[in-house]
Protein backbone atom coordinates (compact mmCIF):
# COMPACT_ATOMS: atom_id res chain seq x y z
CA UNK A 1 0.00 0.00 0.00
CA UNK A 2 1.39 3.51 -1.00
CA UNK A 3 2.81 5.63 2.17
CA UNK A 4 0.67 8.33 3.12
CA UNK A 5 1.44 11.94 4.44
CA UNK A 6 0.49 11.19 7.87
CA UNK A 7 2.30 7.73 7.76
CA UNK A 8 5.48 9.75 6.85
CA UNK A 9 4.90 12.59 9.19
CA UNK A 10 4.71 10.32 11.85
CA UNK A 11 7.66 8.38 11.55
CA UNK A 12 9.51 11.21 11.42
CA UNK A 13 8.15 12.59 14.65
CA UNK A 14 9.05 8.99 16.34
CA UNK A 15 12.32 9.06 15.22
CA UNK A 16 12.62 13.03 16.58
CA UNK A 17 11.20 11.48 20.24
CA UNK A 18 8.58 14.02 19.46
CA UNK A 19 5.59 12.07 18.32
CA UNK A 20 2.98 14.17 20.43
CA UNK A 21 4.95 17.09 18.26
CA UNK A 22 5.84 19.05 21.24
CA UNK A 23 8.85 20.55 19.37
CA UNK A 24 7.81 20.12 15.84
CA UNK A 25 4.16 20.86 14.94
CA UNK A 26 2.89 18.56 12.07
CA UNK A 27 2.41 21.17 9.83
CA UNK A 28 6.12 21.82 9.96
CA UNK A 29 7.12 18.35 9.27
CA UNK A 30 4.63 18.25 6.51
CA UNK A 31 6.59 21.56 4.79
CA UNK A 32 9.83 20.08 5.31
CA UNK A 33 8.25 15.86 3.65
CA UNK A 34 6.93 18.19 0.62
CA UNK A 35 10.25 20.13 -0.01
CA UNK A 36 12.14 16.85 -0.09
CA UNK A 37 9.43 15.59 -2.38
CA UNK A 38 9.61 18.00 -5.03
CA UNK A 39 13.79 17.90 -4.62
CA UNK A 40 13.53 14.62 -5.41
CA UNK A 41 11.45 14.84 -8.61
CA UNK A 42 14.00 18.22 -9.54
CA UNK A 43 17.56 16.02 -8.72
CA UNK A 44 16.56 12.64 -10.23
CA UNK A 45 13.20 12.66 -12.78
CA UNK A 46 12.10 9.91 -11.21
CA UNK A 47 8.25 11.10 -11.79
CA UNK A 48 7.32 10.74 -15.73
CA UNK A 49 4.13 12.35 -17.47
CA UNK A 50 2.35 13.24 -20.93
CA UNK A 51 0.31 15.81 -22.30
CA UNK A 52 -1.22 16.65 -25.89
CA UNK A 53 -1.19 20.08 -26.93
CA UNK A 54 -4.29 19.54 -29.01
CA UNK A 55 -3.90 21.20 -32.64
CA UNK A 56 -7.91 21.30 -32.58
CA UNK A 57 -10.23 24.97 -33.37
CA UNK A 58 -9.44 26.55 -29.79
CA UNK A 59 -12.80 27.44 -27.90
CA UNK A 60 -12.78 29.65 -24.97
CA UNK A 61 -15.08 30.87 -22.65
CA UNK A 62 -12.75 32.68 -19.50
CA UNK A 63 -10.12 35.38 -20.07
CA UNK A 64 -8.37 35.52 -16.02
CA UNK A 65 -8.48 32.51 -13.75
CA UNK A 66 -10.64 33.49 -10.94
CA UNK A 67 -13.94 33.85 -13.72
CA UNK A 68 -13.54 30.08 -13.04
CA UNK A 69 -15.51 30.31 -9.97
CA UNK A 70 -18.16 32.13 -11.57
CA UNK A 71 -19.29 29.60 -14.98
CA UNK A 72 -22.34 27.97 -14.46
CA UNK A 73 -22.24 24.83 -12.33
CA UNK A 74 -22.59 21.64 -14.50
CA UNK A 75 -21.42 23.38 -17.53
CA UNK A 76 -18.28 22.91 -19.24
CA UNK A 77 -14.53 24.91 -18.26
CA UNK A 78 -13.13 25.13 -21.75
CA UNK A 79 -9.94 27.71 -22.48
CA UNK A 80 -8.74 30.15 -21.26
CA UNK A 81 -8.03 33.13 -24.15
CA UNK A 82 -7.08 36.91 -24.72
CA UNK A 83 -7.94 37.32 -28.04
CA UNK A 84 -10.55 36.29 -30.99
CA UNK A 85 -8.53 37.12 -34.19
CA UNK A 86 -4.98 36.68 -35.37
CA UNK A 87 -4.25 40.39 -36.10
CA UNK A 88 -4.78 41.08 -32.59
CA UNK A 89 -1.77 39.42 -31.07
CA UNK A 90 0.33 42.27 -32.68
CA UNK A 91 -1.39 44.37 -29.59
CA UNK A 92 -0.41 41.77 -26.74
CA UNK A 93 1.20 41.97 -23.83
CA UNK A 94 4.63 41.60 -24.19
CA UNK A 95 6.05 38.75 -22.42
CA UNK A 96 2.94 37.28 -21.30
CA UNK A 97 1.92 33.99 -22.80
CA UNK A 98 -1.41 35.08 -24.74
CA UNK A 99 -3.62 32.54 -25.53
CA UNK A 100 -5.54 32.38 -28.28
CA UNK A 101 -7.33 33.26 -30.91
CA UNK A 102 -10.75 31.82 -29.68
CA UNK A 103 -13.65 32.59 -31.91
CA UNK A 104 -16.04 30.58 -30.33
CA UNK A 105 -17.35 29.64 -26.53
CA UNK A 106 -18.70 26.49 -26.89
CA UNK A 107 -17.66 22.87 -28.89
CA UNK A 108 -20.89 22.23 -30.72
CA UNK A 109 -20.51 25.60 -32.20
CA UNK A 110 -17.73 24.04 -34.09
CA UNK A 111 -18.90 20.56 -33.99
CA UNK A 112 -21.94 21.52 -36.01
CA UNK A 113 -20.50 24.09 -38.46
CA UNK A 114 -21.07 27.59 -36.76
CA UNK A 115 -17.45 28.45 -37.27
CA UNK A 116 -16.34 29.81 -40.65
CA UNK A 117 -12.75 29.99 -39.95
CA UNK A 118 -10.52 27.64 -37.69
CA UNK A 119 -7.90 29.04 -35.27
CA UNK A 120 -5.74 27.09 -34.24
CA UNK A 121 -3.48 27.59 -30.78
CA UNK A 122 0.26 28.70 -31.33
CA UNK A 123 0.83 29.43 -27.71
CA UNK A 124 0.10 27.29 -25.09
CA UNK A 125 0.23 27.08 -21.08
CA UNK A 126 2.72 24.10 -20.05
CA UNK A 127 1.67 21.82 -16.89
CA UNK A 128 2.15 23.39 -13.83
CA UNK A 129 3.75 20.46 -12.44
CA UNK A 130 6.36 20.43 -15.24
CA UNK A 131 10.11 20.28 -14.70
CA UNK A 132 11.71 19.38 -18.15
CA UNK A 133 10.26 18.34 -21.63
CA UNK A 134 12.06 15.31 -22.74
CA UNK A 135 10.55 15.19 -26.10
CA UNK A 136 8.19 16.80 -28.50
CA UNK A 137 6.44 15.02 -31.02
CA UNK A 138 4.11 16.11 -33.78
CA UNK A 139 2.34 13.62 -35.72
CA UNK A 140 4.62 11.00 -34.20
CA UNK A 141 7.54 12.54 -35.56
CA UNK A 142 10.16 14.77 -32.90
CA UNK A 143 10.41 17.65 -32.97
CA UNK A 144 13.47 19.81 -31.93
CA UNK A 145 13.42 23.77 -29.00
CA UNK A 146 14.57 26.54 -30.94
CA UNK A 147 14.98 30.38 -30.21
CA UNK A 148 13.63 33.19 -31.06
CA UNK A 149 16.63 34.91 -32.04
CA UNK A 150 17.18 32.11 -34.50
CA UNK A 151 13.96 31.94 -36.16
CA UNK A 152 13.39 35.95 -36.24
CA UNK A 153 16.82 36.12 -38.62
CA UNK A 154 15.24 33.52 -41.04
CA UNK A 155 11.93 34.49 -40.90
CA UNK A 156 10.50 37.78 -39.47
CA UNK A 157 6.35 36.32 -40.20
CA UNK A 158 7.32 33.53 -38.12
CA UNK A 159 4.56 34.15 -35.32
CA UNK A 160 1.97 33.99 -38.46
CA UNK A 161 3.16 31.29 -40.68
CA UNK A 162 0.71 28.18 -41.02
CA UNK A 163 2.10 24.66 -41.82
CA UNK A 164 3.65 21.08 -40.30
CA UNK A 165 4.51 21.62 -36.44
CA UNK A 166 8.20 21.57 -37.39
CA UNK A 167 9.71 23.21 -33.40
CA UNK A 168 8.90 25.05 -30.53
CA UNK A 169 10.02 27.84 -28.59
CA UNK A 170 10.26 28.55 -25.11
CA UNK A 171 11.58 31.73 -24.74
CA UNK A 172 8.91 34.23 -26.24
CA UNK A 173 6.03 34.03 -24.78
CA UNK A 174 6.45 34.30 -20.77
CA UNK A 175 6.81 31.49 -18.49
CA UNK A 176 5.90 28.31 -18.97
CA UNK A 177 4.64 28.76 -22.84
CA UNK A 178 5.35 26.54 -25.76
CA UNK A 179 4.90 27.95 -28.71
CA UNK A 180 4.66 25.92 -31.81
CA UNK A 181 6.37 26.54 -35.20
CA UNK A 182 4.83 26.61 -37.43
CA UNK A 183 0.43 27.67 -36.28
CA UNK A 184 -1.11 24.11 -37.26
CA UNK A 185 -2.63 24.41 -40.31
CA UNK A 186 -5.24 21.42 -39.99
CA UNK A 187 -7.20 19.72 -37.12
CA UNK A 188 -5.88 16.60 -35.47
CA UNK A 189 -7.07 13.18 -36.19
CA UNK A 190 -9.87 12.86 -33.58
CA UNK A 191 -12.15 9.78 -32.51
CA UNK A 192 -16.34 9.64 -32.81
CA UNK A 193 -17.44 9.06 -29.80
CA UNK A 194 -21.45 8.47 -29.91
CA UNK A 195 -23.59 9.85 -26.33
CA UNK A 196 -26.95 9.58 -25.03
CA UNK A 197 -29.11 11.56 -23.11
CA UNK A 198 -32.50 11.70 -21.62
CA UNK A 199 -35.12 13.65 -23.95
CA UNK A 200 -37.65 14.88 -22.31
CA UNK A 201 -40.63 16.32 -24.05
CA UNK A 202 -43.71 15.83 -21.60
CA UNK A 203 -44.25 16.51 -18.14
CA UNK A 204 -47.46 14.06 -17.02
CA UNK A 205 -48.54 11.05 -17.62
CA UNK A 206 -51.53 11.35 -19.58
CA UNK A 207 -50.20 13.76 -22.05
CA UNK A 208 -49.44 10.69 -24.77
CA UNK A 209 -52.99 9.78 -24.85
CA UNK A 210 -54.24 13.21 -25.56
CA UNK A 211 -51.94 14.33 -27.86
CA UNK A 212 -51.89 14.37 -31.39
CA UNK A 213 -50.56 10.72 -33.01
CA UNK A 214 -48.58 12.90 -35.59
CA UNK A 215 -46.68 14.19 -32.59
CA UNK A 216 -43.37 12.12 -31.12
CA UNK A 217 -43.02 11.62 -27.49
CA UNK A 218 -39.81 10.94 -26.06
CA UNK A 219 -39.16 10.57 -22.45
CA UNK A 220 -41.48 12.06 -19.51
CA UNK A 221 -39.40 14.63 -17.42
CA UNK A 222 -39.88 16.45 -13.58
CA UNK A 223 -36.95 18.94 -13.96
CA UNK A 224 -34.35 20.23 -15.76
CA UNK A 225 -30.95 20.89 -13.40
CA UNK A 226 -30.04 18.74 -10.70
CA UNK A 227 -30.34 20.86 -7.89
CA UNK A 228 -34.45 20.88 -8.62
CA UNK A 229 -34.47 17.52 -7.58
CA UNK A 230 -35.34 17.80 -4.19
CA UNK A 231 -38.40 20.35 -4.58
CA UNK A 232 -40.33 17.55 -7.06
CA UNK A 233 -42.78 14.81 -5.77
CA UNK A 234 -40.80 11.45 -4.45
CA UNK A 235 -43.07 9.43 -7.02
CA UNK A 236 -40.98 11.67 -9.90
CA UNK A 237 -37.84 12.15 -7.83
CA UNK A 238 -36.37 8.89 -10.04
CA UNK A 239 -36.58 10.79 -13.61
CA UNK A 240 -33.10 11.94 -14.97
CA UNK A 241 -32.52 15.24 -15.46
CA UNK A 242 -33.01 16.37 -18.73
CA UNK A 243 -32.27 19.60 -20.17
CA UNK A 244 -33.77 19.19 -24.42
CA UNK A 245 -36.86 18.51 -25.67
CA UNK A 246 -35.88 17.06 -28.92
CA UNK A 247 -33.00 14.56 -30.29
CA UNK A 248 -31.61 16.90 -32.64
CA UNK A 249 -30.74 18.99 -29.26
CA UNK A 250 -28.35 16.66 -27.46
CA UNK A 251 -25.34 17.64 -29.71
CA UNK A 252 -25.87 21.16 -28.27
CA UNK A 253 -26.40 20.98 -25.03
CA UNK A 254 -23.27 21.71 -22.67
CA UNK A 255 -21.47 18.57 -23.55
CA UNK A 256 -20.24 16.36 -20.20
CA UNK A 257 -20.25 13.48 -19.13
CA UNK A 258 -17.63 10.38 -19.08
CA UNK A 259 -16.98 7.57 -21.55
CA UNK A 260 -18.89 4.30 -20.55
CA UNK A 261 -18.30 2.58 -23.85
CA UNK A 262 -14.61 2.50 -25.39
CA UNK A 263 -15.33 -0.09 -28.21
CA UNK A 264 -15.29 3.08 -30.44
CA UNK A 265 -11.09 3.08 -29.29
CA UNK A 266 -10.25 -0.32 -28.61
CA UNK A 267 -10.80 -3.33 -30.24
CA UNK A 268 -9.49 -5.00 -26.85
CA UNK A 269 -13.13 -7.25 -25.07
CA UNK A 270 -14.96 -5.52 -22.87
CA UNK A 271 -15.14 -7.24 -19.05
CA UNK A 272 -18.56 -6.13 -17.61
CA UNK A 273 -21.60 -4.69 -17.89
CA UNK A 274 -22.27 -1.77 -16.06
CA UNK A 275 -19.94 1.13 -14.77
CA UNK A 276 -17.06 2.93 -16.58
CA UNK A 277 -13.96 1.59 -18.04
CA UNK A 278 -10.77 1.54 -15.45
CA UNK A 279 -7.82 0.94 -18.25
CA UNK A 280 -8.01 1.18 -22.34
CA UNK A 281 -4.82 -0.32 -24.08
CA UNK A 282 -2.61 2.97 -24.87
CA UNK A 283 -4.60 5.27 -23.00
CA UNK A 284 -2.65 7.09 -19.62
CA UNK A 285 -4.30 6.34 -16.49
CA UNK A 286 -6.02 9.21 -14.31
CA UNK A 287 -3.83 7.72 -11.43
CA UNK A 288 -0.50 7.53 -11.02
CA UNK A 289 -0.73 4.46 -9.75
CA UNK A 290 -3.59 2.76 -12.05
CA UNK A 291 -5.28 1.62 -9.14
CA UNK A 292 -8.69 3.96 -9.32
CA UNK A 293 -9.93 6.18 -11.35
CA UNK A 294 -10.97 6.53 -15.19
CA UNK A 295 -8.91 6.46 -18.22
CA UNK A 296 -7.98 10.21 -19.45
CA UNK A 297 -5.99 11.98 -22.98
CA UNK A 298 -8.32 10.06 -25.72
CA UNK A 299 -6.29 11.52 -28.05
CA UNK A 300 -4.88 10.39 -31.49
CA UNK A 301 -1.20 11.13 -32.23
CA UNK A 302 -1.95 12.17 -36.20
CA UNK A 303 -1.50 15.44 -36.94
CA UNK A 304 -1.40 16.13 -33.07
CA UNK A 305 1.03 17.75 -30.76
CA UNK A 306 2.84 15.86 -27.68
CA UNK A 307 5.22 16.31 -25.06
CA UNK A 308 6.84 13.82 -22.60
CA UNK A 309 8.18 15.61 -19.79
CA UNK A 310 9.71 14.83 -16.08
CA UNK A 311 7.30 16.44 -13.43
CA UNK A 312 7.16 17.46 -9.68
CA UNK A 313 4.46 15.03 -7.29
CA UNK A 314 1.49 16.83 -6.36
CA UNK A 315 1.68 18.94 -3.26
CA UNK A 316 0.61 16.55 -0.67
CA UNK A 317 -2.06 18.49 1.86
CA UNK A 318 -4.55 15.88 3.50
CA UNK A 319 -3.14 13.36 5.55
CA UNK A 320 -4.39 10.26 3.19
CA UNK A 321 -2.67 12.11 0.34
CA UNK A 322 -0.40 9.53 -1.42
CA UNK A 323 3.55 9.89 -3.17
CA UNK A 324 3.41 9.19 -6.41
CA UNK A 325 6.74 6.61 -5.82
CA UNK A 326 7.62 3.37 -4.49
CA UNK A 327 8.16 3.04 -0.70
CA UNK A 328 11.76 2.42 -1.14
CA UNK A 329 12.05 5.85 -2.47
CA UNK A 330 10.02 7.49 0.00
CA UNK A 331 12.58 6.88 2.75
CA UNK A 332 15.16 8.91 0.95
CA UNK A 333 12.15 11.79 1.97
CA UNK A 334 12.01 11.07 5.31
CA UNK A 335 15.45 11.42 5.71
CA UNK A 336 15.21 14.74 3.96
CA UNK A 337 12.79 15.73 6.83
CA UNK A 338 14.99 14.55 9.42
CA UNK A 339 17.74 16.39 8.27
CA UNK A 340 15.91 19.87 7.87
CA UNK A 341 13.82 19.67 10.95
CA UNK A 342 17.43 19.07 13.16
CA UNK A 343 18.72 21.72 11.01
CA UNK A 344 16.67 24.76 12.02
CA UNK A 345 17.47 27.06 15.17
CA UNK A 346 15.61 26.64 17.91
CA UNK A 347 14.82 23.87 20.62
CA UNK A 348 15.49 20.78 19.32
CA UNK A 349 18.30 21.50 17.03
CA UNK A 350 20.89 19.20 16.45
CA UNK A 351 23.29 19.99 13.80
CA UNK A 352 25.74 16.44 14.25
CA UNK A 353 22.90 14.61 13.47
CA UNK A 354 21.02 16.76 10.94
CA UNK A 355 24.52 15.96 9.10
CA UNK A 356 24.04 12.28 9.33
CA UNK A 357 20.64 12.66 8.18
CA UNK A 358 21.86 14.75 5.37
CA UNK A 359 24.32 12.62 4.31
CA UNK A 360 21.89 9.74 4.53
CA UNK A 361 20.05 11.61 1.84
CA UNK A 362 22.48 12.34 -0.21
CA UNK A 363 23.27 9.13 -0.92
CA UNK A 364 19.91 7.81 -1.91
CA UNK A 365 19.87 10.27 -4.04
CA UNK A 366 22.72 9.22 -5.60
CA UNK A 367 21.39 5.84 -5.71
CA UNK A 368 18.23 6.93 -7.57
CA UNK A 369 19.96 8.62 -10.16
CA UNK A 370 22.18 5.28 -10.71
CA UNK A 371 19.14 3.33 -10.81
CA UNK A 372 17.21 5.66 -13.21
CA UNK A 373 20.35 5.36 -15.51
CA UNK A 374 20.96 2.03 -15.43
CA UNK A 375 17.14 1.36 -16.76
CA UNK A 376 17.52 4.03 -19.19
CA UNK A 377 20.18 1.76 -20.62
CA UNK A 378 18.56 -1.38 -20.80
CA UNK A 379 15.59 0.06 -23.00
CA UNK A 380 14.89 -0.69 -26.11
CA UNK A 381 12.50 1.98 -27.02
CA UNK A 382 11.52 5.46 -25.82
CA UNK A 383 9.50 5.60 -22.87
CA UNK A 384 5.59 7.09 -23.85
CA UNK A 385 6.91 6.83 -27.90
CA UNK A 386 5.23 4.99 -30.48
CA UNK A 387 7.23 3.06 -33.18
CA UNK A 388 7.99 4.71 -36.24
CA UNK A 389 9.45 2.01 -38.81
CA UNK A 390 11.89 2.95 -41.41
CA UNK A 391 10.90 3.87 -44.44
CA UNK A 392 14.46 2.30 -45.80
CA UNK A 393 15.06 -1.59 -45.69
CA UNK A 394 18.56 -3.08 -44.58
CA UNK A 395 20.94 -3.73 -46.99
CA UNK A 396 21.10 -7.59 -47.59
CA UNK A 397 24.30 -9.21 -47.07
CA UNK A 398 25.27 -12.80 -48.46
CA UNK A 399 26.55 -15.11 -45.21
CA UNK A 400 29.98 -14.76 -44.31
CA UNK A 401 31.06 -18.33 -45.53
CA UNK A 402 30.17 -17.47 -49.11
CA UNK A 403 32.49 -18.66 -51.73
CA UNK A 404 35.63 -19.63 -48.69
CA UNK A 405 36.32 -23.09 -47.47
CA UNK A 406 35.34 -23.97 -43.65
CA UNK A 407 37.23 -26.90 -42.34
Amino acid sequence: MAKTLSGVRAEVLYRLGDSTSVIWTDAEIDRYINEGYEKLAMGTGLLWDCAYLEDQSYAGNYTTAWETNYLEAGGQTLNRFHFTHAFEVDSALPGHVNLGPANHTTLWEYDNGYVATEHFLAVHQLPTELIEIERALWNKRRIEPLRSSELEFADAQYQTQQGEVMGYLRDKDGIRSFRKWRIPSQAADEYTVTGDGWTGNYTADWEPDDAPTTFTFYEQFAYTQGWEKPYVTAALQPIPTSNHTGTWEFRNTTQFGILRNPTEIADEEVIGSWGIPRRIPGEHPCAGDGTWGIPRRIWKAAHNTKIEYTKKGKTLVGDGDTFELPDLYVKYIRHFAMHRALQRDGQGQDLGLSNFWKALWENGLSRARKRKQSLMKTRIHILGGERVESGRPPTARLPWTYGKVVR
